[in-house]
């Protein structure tokens, strides 16, 4: 398996694809069939402590793999949501079997999101008093009571 990791920083819960070649050294075909699909996955391991932090969501290979043959898959990758230091590991995974073959492997940094200024939801939060507003001339204030 061949990829290219993300050099710089990822922002943590973000999510970008990545291009993997995957290689058949096997003398067996490979194929996302059942009833053990063959897919591409990725691993978050913190590098703190060594646990495995998610398991990222898996892609299937688009065509049966021969023996000694290649083929490139996009696989989408989804950061942590806590920062840190990880080592991503891309591999093939079968279903009921677990991880097999060569794997690519590397430490990515993952950074805090920026969180985003929330917005008022009403009137109650808005910085300055809000007054009511008025209906037409001679007409009762929006949100008042009509008595008979």
């Amino acid at each position: 398996m061949q990829a290219t990791l993300p050099t710089g920083p990822l922002r943590s819960g973000g999510a970008c694809t990545l291009t993997v070649t995957v290689v058949n050294d096997s003398p067996l075909a490979l194929a996302t069939v059942p009833p053990h699909p063959v897919r591409v996955g990725a691993r978050w391991i913190r590098s703190d402590d060594r646990n495995l932090f998610r398991r990222g969501p898996m892609s299937a290979l688009p065509r049966l793999l021969h023996a000694d043959d290649r083929v490139e898959v996009e696989v989408l990758l989804v950061a942590p949501d806590e920062p840190g230091r990880y080592e991503l590991r891309l591999a093939l995974h079968q279903t009921g079997r677990g991880w097999f073959g060569r794997r690519t492997s590397g430490e990515v940094v993952v950074e805090a999101a920026a969180e985003e200024p929330e917005e008022p939801d009403g009137p109650e939060d808005a910085a300055e008093p809000v007054e009511p507003e008025s209906a037409p001339a001679g007409g009762q204030p929006l949100g008042s009571v009509m008595r008979p």
